[in-house]
């Protein structure tokens, strides 16, 4: 057990940790945005080359995923989740606080319960380790806002 310990703590001591927050700026109510390019930046930046980057968005109405640029099928999956939860509909939150305009937003929560607010891709010899065809989106389900992703790298 003694060995097992000191190993462990041999590998903590020894890895490296990169942290940044980006900001973003959203310009419509729903949206799909590419953000690799964003991580890749960050990536590049920590120096670290081996290990793994997780990708964090701390806000209760938008979140990750991994999946193709391709804007048709953004459009497809932004109309696909609007007819599985619709923008109005009878709503406790939005009835709860029917004198907030901003707080009409149930349908975001929601979907943000769906979509992930958080990733975490392989770091291999300086680059993430993505598919031919994945890139890491970004999603607004209650814009336009300004957003945050935090970005840690944990490796060596």
């Amino acid at each position: 057990m003694l060995l097992i310990s000191f190993y462990i703590i041999q590998i903590v001591y020894f890895m490296k940790s990169f942290f940044k927050t980006l900001s973003l700026k959203t310009a419509k109510k729903f949206e799909i945005s590419d953000i690799t390019r964003n991580i890749i930046i960050v990536v590049t930046t920590s120096k670290i080359i081996n290990g793994l980057v997780n990708v964090w968005v701390p806000h209760t109405t938008a979140g990750l995923t991994v999946n193709e640029n391709d804007h048709d099928l953004w459009k497809d999956i932004l109309s696909a989740m609007m007819k599985i939860i619709p923008l109005k509909a009878n709503y406790h939150h939005n009835a709860k606080y029917s004198h907030l305009s901003r707080e009409q937003n149930a349908h975001a929560h929601i979907l943000s319960c769906i979509i992930k607010s958080s990733l975490s891709i392989p770091l291999k010899e300086g680059k993430m380790v993505l598919g031919t065809w994945q890139s890491i989106l970004f999603f607004e389900f209650d814009g336009p806002r300004t957003r945050s992703l935090q970005i840690q790298i944990l490796g060596k």
